[in-house]
């Protein structure tokens, strides 16, 4: 992430390398989501016809724009998501990302950009990255073992650092910088027009925050258990490997 000026945070958060890239939940904006309602359990005129008076209660009316927890942190969740708790019940959805490396100290080469020619091709051109990461299968808690395992199956060996799944949302940025509120049309939102330095605050204030609340579930070295995985911002290198689908995807 080079610029974050006024442009959607996209993941103030991910695991060592972490950030996001995902579209979140699309909602209405808090003016039509209040002008709009929809039928929750939509039935057919046999069916109201038919029914009791306790039935007919099931076709009430709901909010379009409700959201819930789930809606502002995971909307479209999945068996293999490694999941962070947050302030206020909220969460943090987190994907692996293998690093195919041997050692601590070494890193990935890879070719990212577009060789194609663009108006813009100044920003948009190839270039060559390194990726790197310190973590390993084994230094990850027990409950994530078996679903990274699983996702990086044809990744024997090497690296792997978590990155985030979506651009974190108007809700999870206000329970971390803020306080917890109700939640409303907006919160499942991508918050946006964020300063670099604020995004980089957002990273240090979660992490403390999960130091004194949930220790348990960062990751430390095997051998070296008070050395512990931190959350920052991802290289703009992290994220495209990240979003590009990481070493399954050549870079050619």
């Amino acid at each position: 992430m080079s610029d974050f000026s006024s442009s959607t945070l996209r993941k103030a958060a991910a695991l060592v390398m972490a950030a996001g890239l995902m579209l979140a939940a699309d909602l209405f904006g808090p003016g039509e989501a209040a002008a709009q309602l929809t039928r929750k359990g939509a039935v057919s005129p046999a069916d109201v016809s038919n029914s009791g008076p306790d039935e007919g209660a099931a076709a009430q009316l709901t909010p379009l724009g409700a959201v819930s927890p789930a809606d502002v942190s995971n909307p479209r969740p999945d068996a293999g998501d490694i999941v962070l708790p947050m302030p206020c019940g909220l969460s943090l959805a987190l994907r692996p990302a293998a690093v195919p490396v041997d050692g601590l100290l070494k890193d990935f080469e890879t070719r990212l950009g577009s060789a194609e020619q663009r108006p813009h091709g100044y920003y948009d051109r190839q270039f060559v990255g390194f990726i790197a990461s310190p973590l390993r299968l084994k230094d990850l808690p027990a409950a994530w073992r078996d679903r990274v395992k699983k996702q990086l199956a044809d990744h024997s060996g090497g690296h792997i650092f978590l990155i985030g799944k979506y651009e974190v949302s108007v809700a999870q940025w206000e329970a971390v910088m803020g306080e917890c509120g109700p939640l409303q049309s907006h919160s499942a939102a991508p918050k946006t027009d964020v300063a670099w330095y604020e995004a980089v605050a957002f990273t240090e204030k979660y992490m403390n925050w999960l130091l004194e609340h949930a220790p348990e579930s960062l990751p430390a070295f095997a051998d070296d258990p008070k050395n512990i995985g931190f959350l920052r911002l991802p290289t703009e290198a992290e994220w495209e490997y990240a979003a590009r689908g990481g070493h399954a995807v050549s870079s050619d």
